[in-house]
């Protein structure tokens, strides 16, 4: 079987949840080419798709790592893609549908398997 060529995303991490004052967990918050699916502490809480709530690709299609960070190097957020979201032009999905909405996070960043560190998107 070959590899999806869905767009997607989805978050594994919110930093921010665990950080003092942190009101929401957005473990679970995916979007793919239709928008973003908001998940807050485990319940859906705005969708942008077509009544999806459901992440529409299986974990094993998000094989690209990811991160978000705010301009002091601050991670909020780290997720998964899927390979087709990592080689598209518009890779920034997850910060500029989600992140930078939500909490003025500003940076992408893919692990790098080759450098073994994290490399940021522009």
């Amino acid at each position: 079987m070959g590899k999806t060529t869905l767009k997607a995303w989805k978050i594994d991490a919110d930093m921010q949840f665990f950080a003092p004052g942190g009101e929401y967990d957005h473990k679970g918050t995916w979007g793919n080419e239709n928008g973003a699916c908001l998940i807050r502490n485990g319940k859906v809480k705005c969708v942008t798709h077509k009544g999806e709530s459901i992440c529409s690709v299986n974990d094993a299609d998000l094989d690209t790592r990811f991160r978000i960070t705010d301009d002091d190097g601050e991670i909020y957020y780290e997720g998964r893609m899927t390979h087709a979201l990592a080689d598209a032009h518009d890779i920034l999905r997850p910060l500029d549908d989600f992140a930078t909405p939500n909490d003025g996070a500003t940076t992408l960043q893919l692990w790098s398997n080759v450098k073994n560190d994290w490399e940021s998107v522009n």
